[in-house]
């Protein structure tokens, strides 16, 4: 039979009854919690099946009752403590080495374990009999296999990856150093800079007060001085030209004080943001 563009969707290249059918797995949660039940019922299941030997080992141990039943637990369930911390620890950007170690650790104990329980039977007594051993001790160490495993698929599903890579993290920290050591040398300058200011201030200050002490010595000379004679309007005309001095000056000190006020509000502002990135 020849299937025609009638019977096949050439966009999809599946049978047309089929195309509606179709699931998207990366965004379907549903999906996603059927395998996560799924994988969890196998998980037990093998933690179930390696149950018999492992208590079997902790007779070995010459352990009984509570503390035996304690051996399989602390055994396969290590295997699912450092499977899940290791994702956790991938997804924060740090190293999963020591996890991965004693992953390895538990599951290379529990297959050891749950093979040599199986060759050790006594009902080993031929070739045939010896064969069913090696092959259902090779079953047997595959449980806590299978148990690393299950764990391992479930994290991945449940823990989302990070997008960011730890160098990547490890980078933008630098440089938010970067800019904010640039910035703290900013405010600084600006600070050296109003140190400046202010001292030219100061300067302006003690050249206002010998200004001030002058205007007196005029105007004293002023009163002393007889009307019409050439020092009174000497000193009339001295006493104008320091008035118009003393308006210009005060103009462009007030200027100066507004634009000054400005800049250290900004200053303010500045540190107060540097303090609370700091914090």
């Amino acid at each position: 039979m020849i299937l025609t563009d009638a019977v096949i969707d050439p966009a999809k290249g599946l049978p047309k009854f089929l195309t509606g059918t179709q699931i998207d797995a990366r965004n379907s949660t549903g999906l996603a919690w059927v395998v996560i039940v799924l994988v969890l019922a196998i998980g037990v299941l093998s933690m179930w099946a390696s149950f018999e030997a492992q208590l079997a080992v902790a007779g070995w141990a010459k352990l009984d009752g509570p503390a035996a039943i304690a051996v399989p637990g602390v055994i396969d369930g290590s295997i699912v403590v450092f499977s899940v911390a290791a994702v956790i620890q991938r997804s924060r950007g740090m190293s999963t080495l020591i996890s991965w170690l004693f992953v390895g650790l538990y599951t290379a104990i529990s297959m050891a374990g749950n093979s040599i329980h199986v060759l050790t039977e006594s009902s080993i007594t031929d070739q045939s009999s010896m064969i069913r051993a090696v092959g259902g001790s090779f079953v047997a160490a595959m449980m806590p296999v299978s148990v690393w495993l299950v764990t391992h698929v479930m994290t991945q599903l449940l823990v989302k990856v990070p997008k960011e890579s730890r160098e990547e993290i490890a980078a933008q920290i630098a440089a938010e150093d970067v800019a904010f050591k640039v910035e703290r040398e900013s405010v600084e300058a600006e600070i050296r800079e109003q140190a400046r200011r202010a001292e030219e201030m100061l300067e302006q200050q003690q050249e206002h007060e010998a200004a001030e002490a002058e205007w007196e010595e005029l105007v004293r000379s002023s009163v002393e001085a007889a009307p019409g004679s050439p020092d009174r309007i000497a000193v009339e005309k001295r006493v104008r030209e320091t008035l118009e001095e003393f308006d210009n000056n005060a103009s462009k000190t007030a200027a100066f004080l507004r634009m000054e006020y400005h800049r250290v509000r900004h200053i303010r502002n500045k540190i107060a943001e540097l303090q609370e990135t700091t914090i």
